[in-house]
């Protein structure tokens, strides 16, 4: 279990320190990084689950 608050504490501390980046991008920019973000975010989670259902095979 401590680990796991470990990783939760951590990602908080990295989305808080994401979001103050983004806060200074210019307007017109930050769709453009949230969609980057957001794809990188997708291929990380279907990573995860590949290597989730390699296990189970």
């Amino acid at each position: 279990m401590k680990n796991t608050r470990n990783t939760l504490k951590e990602a908080r501390v990295d989305a808080k320190e994401l979001i103050k980046l983004i806060e200074k991008l210019p307007e017109n920019k930050k769709a453009e990084v949230l969609g980057i973000i957001r794809g990188y975010s997708l291929c990380a989670e279907t990573e995860e689950r590949e290597k989730e259902e390699a296990k189970v095979k």
